[in-house]
Parts: structure tokens; sequence; C-alpha cells
């Protein structure tokens, strides 16, 4: 009997795609290994799962610790920049369009040069956790710390902004400006990368 599921074969998948392009010889051999365990291919194939990410894990520690914490190193630097700002312009001695580049530029700095350190293909579940940490976590934060009941009508109100525009269209528009930086970032790396720099 057949080891390889539809199910084991999406594990497997997933521990190639983990492990990487270095790692192909040892994933034909762990698909081999799971066709051969026949009833205990699932397990199996969550093990092969498991030994690609602590493999990428004793490889890569430096950089997933690094994208790991950058996205929170960002929020912290984007509100020890925003929250003086914000004094500052309420007390009439900066405009408020001001903050809005204040808050902008550390940002997409910080995301272009993660793009630029990027080894291997595109970094899809940075983007994903960058974008839930810039925008659902202070949400999380904001509506623990406050006790509000109902936070999307805090964050998403009539009178909500973001970036000094309506809060959903600020959102998506500092979404696509970090996608782009991270993707900028990136493709400047991969430039240096070819080049041997």
């Amino acid at each position: 009997m057949s080891g390889l599921t539809p199910v084991t074969r999406s594990l497997l998948r997933v521990a190639n795609w983990i492990a990487g392009k270095a790692h192909s010889q040892w994933c034909a051999a762990m698909a081999a290994e799971t066709d051969a365990a026949g009833s205990n291919s699932y397990r199996w194939a969550l093990g092969c799962v498991g030994a690609a990410l602590r493999m990428r894990l004793s490889a890569d520690w430096k950089r997933v610790a690094t994208l790991a914490l950058l996205p929170i190193l960002v929020n912290f630097a984007e509100h020890a920049i925003f929250l003086p700002a914000a004094m500052a312009a309420h007390a009439d001695w900066l405009s408020s369009w001001a903050i809005v580049p204040l808050s902008i530029i550390l940002p997409l700095a910080l995301i272009f040069w993660s793009g630029w350190s990027a080894p291997g293909p595109f970094p899809v579940a940075f983007v994903i956790y960058l974008l839930v940490m810039q925008k659902l976590w202070p949400m999380a934060v904001f509506t623990t710390l406050t006790g509000s009941q109902l936070p999307l009508s805090v964050w998403f109100g009539s009178n909500s902004t973001y970036w000094m525009l309506p809060a959903l269209l600020g959102m998506a528009l500092s979404s696509a400006l970090y996608f782009a930086a991270l993707y900028a970032g990136y493709k400047a790396g991969e430039t240096r990368r070819l080049r041997g720099v």
C-alpha cells in the first residue's frame, strides 16, 4: 500500500518549500520514505515538516529572529516618532501633515532593508506577518487597553483616520507601500546577489 496520499503529498510540499532548493535531495528521499511508511505515512510526512523547519531555523536563525522582531521594532519606532509629533501638532508646533512622512520614512526604510537582505524566494510569509503586526496588532492592543467592546467602530468609524485619510483607504495605501518597499528591496538584493557583490 502506498503511503503517498493527497494529505501526505501536501505535507511533503510544505517540507520541500520550507527546506528550500538546497535540500531537494533530502526532500526526495523523505518522499520515498513516506511512500514506504504505509499506514504511518501521515506521521512520517508530519515529521518531515518538523525536520525541515528545524533545518531552516538552525541555518537561518538570525534571519528568522530579525524578521520576527522587525515588525515589532518598526511598530515601536513608528509610535516613538508619531506620539511626540502628534503632541507637537496638537500644540500647533507642527503641521498635522508633517506626522505622515515622519511615520512613513522609518518603516519603509526598514522594510526595504529586510527585502534587500532576504535570501531565496520572495518572503510571502513575512509580508503577511508584517501586515498583521503593523495593522492588526495595534488594533488589538488599543482595544485591550481601552476596554472597548466595539473595536471596529473605533478603528473604522466615520471619524476614524489613518495617515490623514479615511481609515480603510489609509491602511490599504500603507499596506501597498510596505509591499512595494519589500518588493523593491528584494529585487535590489537579488540584483546584488546575481552580480556577486
